[in-house]
């Protein structure tokens, strides 16, 4: 329903009106069979030790999806994949698509979909494949409204809210913007960012996932650079 788009626990100041999903896994299917990597599991295979590509799990949109990972399998999960794994690190966001495009590994973990995009407009990225697992899959705020203390104009903020989340406004800005909305009866904006139907996947925009987020951050920059 409405009340569950914001973000906030007090239900007043944030609005999340677009959600995507994250926490995927890019496969060159020219390297992998789909029989290779058919469940989470699968990645902890000794043939993939020292071939994961995997963002920063210190920063960025990498660590929500260990999060998930630490509360659906637990931390021995996350030494496997990490540390007996031997993945190669990078904060180049960009690398995390191209070089599984371009073969240097079969797999990396939670690259955008705007670097992937950016390929396949060049016509590359064929050989690509978005893989989910429940294991590391999460949704991602993509989208939200914030209401500040004393607004210079408080009812042309109003007017301009009570337009955006009609079907109009929402048309508008996830078309503009390659957004998914909350808001039922609009095409999806992207795709491969869709949530699948019926799936139970963490909000990782809420308010109160945020302090467990900081706690696994916390966790992983203590495991990663022993």
């Amino acid at each position: 329903g409405f009340m569950s788009g914001f973000a906030d626990t007090g239900k007043k100041l944030a609005f999340l009106f677009a959600e995507e999903l994250r926490g995927r896994w890019l496969v060159n299917t020219d390297l992998v069979k789909p029989e290779e990597l058919a469940a989470f599991q699968d990645l902890l295979a000794p043939r993939w030790k020292g071939k994961l590509l995997i963002g920063d799990v210190r920063t960025g949109s990498t660590y929500p999806g260990i999060h998930v990972l630490r509360k659906a399998l637990g931390e021995d999960a996350i030494k496997k994949l990490l540390i007996e794994q031997q993945p190669v690190f990078t904060r180049d966001s960009r690398a995390l698509a191209e070089d599984v495009i371009r073969g240097k590994y079969p797999i990396s973990f939670n690259a955008t979909i705007a670097n992937l995009a950016a390929f396949r407009r060049e016509g590359l990225a064929k050989n690509i494949k978005l893989v989910t697992f429940a294991e590391t899959a999460y949704l991602g705020a993509a989208a939200a409204l914030f209401i500040f203390n004393r607004p210079p104009h408080p009812n042309a903020a109003r007017v301009f809210v009570n337009w955006l989340l009609t079907q109009e406004g929402q048309t508008v800005i996830t078309k503009a913007n390659q957004l998914n909305s909350k808001r039922l009866g609009l095409a999806p904006g992207e795709p491969d960012t869709m949530p699948e139907a019926g799936k139970n996947y963490t909000r990782m925009g809420l308010e109160e996932n945020i302090e467990p987020q900081e706690d696994t951050r916390k966790w992983l920059e203590g495991l990663v650079l022993r």
